[in-house]
């Protein structure tokens, strides 16, 4: 692969453009004829990628060192290639995985989250929110992602979504959640959003996705009731049921709302109100 020495200069500090002239390089080493590339930014538009054996339409514009507007991912270490034949190389010897820490492991029904530190997996993270640009509307890509912790869902050991929040933040314990397309109408959005509180109390960055939204009005509807019935009718401040269920004061309004109970009340009859089905995280799955 013939690249320019003043574009790689201008573009030396770029951990995801070292990565991708990397692979060219290897790709194309014993190849007769290289093709010709000449960019010095992010100026090609991908518009799909082929991630493990799904063909994956982004509803969003995301711009990539390429020469090409089709991306290859592999759905177990989430490496991108650039041709589907450097893809099916790789995934025959894939055995790399997501690197982190294990916070949530099911092994019944074959989910677990692992924990990437935006610090010690730069290029992988940046690939991540790249993800998430993709697909979520109104998503900022974040290309300093030293800041954030980052928490990959994987079903059968494949990706099939993710979220991530940042680390110094007291307000906030979810940044931006994804579910790939494949995976949604399943439950794993509620279960990523079941592990955020666990994680930490607070609230999710705003504003919401439509989507996003009416699994969180679920959730908070959930979570108050779960709250109320365990305090048995004890009188309780909206202060004393954010305490105890780890949502923000706004959100535990929300959640009496929702339960049609007036939150300037002090004692909350939640008789005759059920739960709405959720996936929640298994207690006996979570690995602290």
């Amino acid at each position: 692969m013939d690249f320019d020495s003043e574009e790689t200069d201008l573009l030396g500090n770029d951990p995801e453009f070292m990565e991708y002239r990397r692979a060219m390089e290897k790709d194309h080493k014993a190849t007769d004829a290289t093709p010709q590339m000449e960019f010095v930014k992010r100026n090609v538009e991908v518009t799909q990628a082929v991630f493990g054996d799904e063909l994956l339409g982004f509803c969003n514009k995301v711009w990539l060192f390429s020469d090409k507007n089709v991306v290859y991912i592999c759905d177990r270490c989430l490496h991108q290639y650039w041709d589907s034949t450097s893809l099916g190389r790789h995934r025959k010897e894939c055995s790399q995985g997501i690197p982190g820490r294990h916070v949530y492991t099911d092994k019944d029904e074959g989910i677990s989250v692992i924990e990437i530190d935006g610090e010690c997996e730069n290029v992988l993270c940046r690939r991540i929110c790249t993800i998430g640009r993709a697909f979520i509307h109104r998503k900022t890509l974040h290309l300093d992602v030293d800041g954030y912790l980052f928490y990959v869902l994987l079903i059968g050991g494949r990706v099939a979504g993710f979220f991530s929040k940042e680390k110094e933040s007291e307000k906030h314990n979810l940044s931006c959640l994804l579910v790939l397309p494949p995976h949604r109408s399943r439950g794993y959005g509620s279960l990523m959003i079941d592990l955020s509180y666990i994680l930490g109390p607070g609230t999710p960055e705003k504003p919401l996705s439509k989507e996003g939204r009416a699994v969180y009005k679920r959730y908070w509807r959930n979570m108050v009731l779960k709250t109320l019935r365990k305090m048995g009718g004890e009188e309780m401040s909206i202060c004393s049921i954010s305490a105890e269920s780890g949502l923000s004061i706004d959100d535990t309004i929300h959640g009496l709302e929702l339960l049609g109970i007036n939150p300037e009340s002090h004692i909350y009859d939640v008789s005759g109100k059920v739960p709405v089905p959720l996936r929640e995280c298994k207690k006996n799955c979570l690995i602290f």
